[in-house]
């Protein structure tokens, strides 16, 4: 295939990212992006949602996951098929 994994941070020449963001309240902005790599078909999905709990502070929980080919053994057969799903929570404090 076209694909291979390389040392640069891009293993592909090809990519495309769509996002959007939605004020769902005055409090709560929601947030979804979906990078694609255009070579190997792969795209990695990320929902996001902030919350302001203060003036100066505010929780946000992510969920991540990734579409494509999973490796087989140590062939890499898609980026994004390489990539773990995740789940975080934050809180930030600004001051």
């Amino acid at each position: 295939a076209d694909y291979q994994l390389t040392t640069t941070s891009y293993p592909a020449r090809r990519y495309s990212a769509f996002g959007g963001s939605y004020e769902m309240t005055p409090l709560l902005i929601g947030q979804a992006v979906i990078i694609s790599n255009l070579v190997d078909h792969s795209h990695l999905l990320s929902l996001n949602s902030v919350y302001s709990l203060s003036d100066e502070s505010e929780m946000v929980v992510n969920l991540s996951t990734p579409v494509g080919e999973k490796p087989d053994g140590f062939a890499v057969n898609s980026e994004y098929g390489t990539y773990p799903s995740s789940f975080t929570m934050e809180f930030r404090i600004y001051f």
